[in-house]
């Protein structure tokens, strides 16, 4: 699974959601995916986020995993498949522990309607 943020503002939305899952998951964590369905638009501001100078809407995007691909990022710390119970520090003004706990949700069946809001 990805998640992913932009301003809405901003020239990415001229790159469909799921290219930007792809571009997303191989230059954070060095994945190579395929993207498969939408799990959910959040507005980052009807969550537990700080505020944001940016007005966001988060899309969260289910995607299988193809291979590790390799990255050299300074943004994350470590990358690979982690339990609910063994995440590492979340970035949480991006990804909160409620949102993980919702994915693990969808991966594990418990969800399958696209959330929104």
């Amino acid at each position: 699974m990805t998640a992913g943020q932009c301003p809405v503002d901003g020239p990415i939305l001229a790159i469909p959601p799921s290219e930007v899952a792809v571009k997303e998951s191989r230059e954070e964590a060095g994945a190579e995916v395929k993207p498969v369905r939408l799990l959910g638009i959040l507005d980052k501001r009807c969550h537990d986020h700080p505020a944001d100078i940016y007005y966001i809407y988060k899309v969260f995007i289910e995607c299988d995993f193809i291979s590790w691909v390799g990255s050299d990022n300074m943004e994350t710390s470590d990358y690979g498949f982690f339990s609910l119970g063994n995440l590492p520090p979340l970035s949480t003004p991006r990804n909160t522990i409620a949102q993980m706990r919702t994915l693990f949700d969808y991966h594990n069946g418990a969800l399958t309607e696209p959330m929104f809001d």
